[in-house]
């Protein structure tokens, strides 16, 4: 073994090796500088005005940062003094304004008044007609109070309703209305021929005629009188004081006669009964036939 290389290994391994040299930390920008004293610490030898001071390692770095004053808030938010609202005056009113304003009140109740005045007036108007027609029905079922009591006074026979007016037949080929003194000839073609009259002195009476042309094989319903009280032609008496027209401006039909204080008046059913066609054929020429015993074979006895 080279003997050099015995002795550096000896003093490789058996010198002493240099204490380690504390490592100075660097000072952190962080850390407060407090400044240098000149004091001498007698205990330790060590003058403090060459010495450092170090920071506590377990001290945060962020002790010496100030930070920043938190806004204070009140206990109660909620009574916490509210702003008073200011109220706004409001602008004067101009005098043109009000005018435009009263201008336009005085249309309305204008519009108004007359609308309640129309409404008055057309009220007026239909309380006079309503009372009118009241006066009118009155006279009617007055009248028809008369027709029914002298019908039974003749007849024997008690009347409810227009349907309990005894029928009459013809005893001749002359129909005579007793109280008008008015007769009528029957065609010779008209057979079946009966009626219903309802007559009053005083107000509108009338004649209603069912009958039939001769040779039809069958009795239809229309030439029943006890069926259809329209029947099929009627001869209406109406005093001459009371014109040609009803209330209502409808005429009686047509004039035939004029006896005394009456006309006599031929009017024809407004629709006819029948719902066949072939009815309905028969029922036409069984009106033209008593139209033309009234209109034609009328006369006084």
């Amino acid at each position: 073994m080279d003997p050099k290389n015995n002795i550096f290994n000896g003093m490789n391994n058996n010198s002493p090796q240099p204490a380690p040299q504390p490592s100075q930390q660097p000072m952190s920008s962080n850390q407060p500088f407090f400044g240098f004293s000149s004091d001498y610490d007698a205990d330790t030898g060590v003058n403090s005005a060459n010495a450092i001071p170090q920071m506590s390692q377990n001290q945060p770095e962020t002790q010496g940062v100030i930070t920043p004053t938190q806004p204070i808030v009140p206990a109660n938010p909620d009574k916490s003094p509210k702003m008073k609202r200011q109220k706004m005056s409001k602008a004067p009113v101009s005098p043109e304004q009000t005018i435009k304003k009263f201008t336009i009140l005085s249309i309305i109740l204008g519009v108004a008044a007359v609308v309640c005045l129309f409404l008055g007036i057309w009220g007026l108007i239909d309380a006079i007609n309503t009372r009118t027609k009241l006066a009118d029905t009155n006279a009617v079922l007055n009248a028809y109070s008369g027709i029914v009591s002298e019908i039974e006074n003749q007849t024997g026979t008690t009347i409810n309703v227009v349907e309990d007016l005894p029928v009459y037949v013809p005893a001749s080929d002359y129909v005579y209305i007793t109280g008008w003194n008015i007769k009528l000839k029957i065609p010779a073609t008209l057979t079946s021929v009966s009626y219903i009259l309802n007559q009053n002195a005083d107000y509108h009476s009338y004649i209603c005629f069912a009958a039939m042309q001769e040779g039809v094989q069958y009795f239809p319903a229309f030439a029943d009188i006890n069926q259809n009280r329209d029947g099929v032609g009627c001869l209406y008496r109406i005093p001459v004081t009371d014109g040609e027209k009803d209330s209502n401006g409808n005429s009686y039909g047509q004039v035939v006669l004029t006896n005394g204080d009456y006309n006599y008046f031929y009017k024809e059913p407004a629709k006819l009964y029948s719902g066949s066609e072939a009815d309905k054929g028969l029922e036409t020429t069984a009106r033209d036939l008593v139209k033309q015993m009234i209109t034609d074979n009328i006369s006084t006895y």
